[in-house]
């Protein structure tokens, strides 16, 4: 079973304090080293939780385009256009922000049982580093820049945040502070991915002239969640990571990005077989209309928009999501 995510990080600086090596079997580190987080048994027992996020894929947007043209035997066909939105409905707000209150509860209580204190927002706006930076509150779920994902953060909590931040800042804060250890938590929980085989593609590319989407619906805990945005040329990844951030001087210093290692599942709380689905085939024009010398074609394009409802039970919803990240 998966170590709890939002837990990794304070089982890493117990490790280090304990001057304990071992490895973390259910994570991965994407940036730093296995070693780094050993140093962190010189750092204070202070942490600043910079950031703690937990985004809820509620919905889910694609399409496809089957492009038209001349045909090999004669004759035209038109572009083809599907678009799928599927959402989940019936899971009240409030309930997702209870949810994200306890997950945090749950951290904060297991990092003051370790023996660390939490430096509030308030405290670390008073340095060099953050003082230009704005002060805000958890607890108003947004959409932050993730298309079809809600991203809640508990009730109450304060952090800073700045549209231009600099590269660097944790460094920065942690050195100014004395070897501050400034943490981050981002946890993806996406709910639906592409239910189109592989065969199933390369079978409709070879046939043409039909545009089609498959989604069926896959609620985890995300090690690698693809975030389509017409505005980044196709989208950005994202992954659910556990990150810290240490340096007292030249000689003590770490840093670490974690992110599971595989996918965590979270069942029973859709229909795994179920499938959503929509199609549209190109319309064709194989011989045309005379005009005087020329032959026109008629072939509109065609489209497809087709919204559909996943359901599950809310509160199998809520429980399944907030065990798997706070097991």
């Amino acid at each position: 079973m998966m170590k709890n995510t939002t837990t990794i990080l304070v089982l890493l600086m117990l490790m280090a304090h304990a001057g304990i090596s071992q490895n973390i079997e259910d994570f991965i580190v994407v940036t730093g080293s296995e070693g780094q987080f050993k140093k962190i048994k010189d750092a204070p027992k202070k942490i600043y939780i910079s950031s703690f996020h937990v985004a809820y894929q509620l919905l889910y947007m694609d399409s496809d385009v089957a492009a038209g043209g001349r045909e090999l035997g004669g004759g035209y066909r038109s572009d083809a256009k599907a678009s799928l939105l599927m959402g989940i409905t019936g899971i009240p707000e409030d309930d997702l922000q209870g949810a994200v209150d306890k997950i945090y509860e749950t951290y904060v209580s297991r990092i003051k049982a370790a023996g660390f204190e939490i430096v509030s927002a308030d405290e670390v706006q008073k340095t060099e580093t953050m003082s230009g930076w704005e002060k805000a509150v958890g607890g108003q779920p947004q959409e932050l820049g993730l298309p079809g994902y809600l991203s809640v953060s508990p009730t109450g909590f304060e952090y800073l945040w700045s549209d231009k931040p600099g590269p660097f800042y944790q460094t920065k804060l942690s050195t100014e502070m004395d070897g501050l250890i400034v943490a981050n938590v981002t946890i993806i929980l996406p709910a639906f991915e592409d239910g189109e085989s592989a065969a199933s593609k390369a079978a409709g590319k070879a046939i043409g002239g039909v545009a089609k989407v498959v989604a069926k619906a896959n609620l985890r805990i995300g090690d690698n969640v693809w975030i389509k945005n017409n505005s980044l040329k196709g989208g950005f990844p994202m992954v659910s990571t556990c990150s810290f951030v240490y340096k007292k001087s030249l000689k003590y210093q770490a840093g670490a990005f974690y992110k599971p290692k595989k996918t965590v599942l979270i069942e029973d709380v859709f229909d795994p077989k179920k499938k959503y689905k929509a199609t549209e085939s190109a319309s064709q024009d194989l011989w045309g209309s005379s005009r005087g010398a020329f032959t026109v074609f008629n072939v509109p394009d065609q489209t497809m928009s087709k919204t559909q409802v996943a359901e599950c039970d809310p509160e199998k919803y809520i429980n399944g999501t907030t065990q798997a990240v706070d097991m």
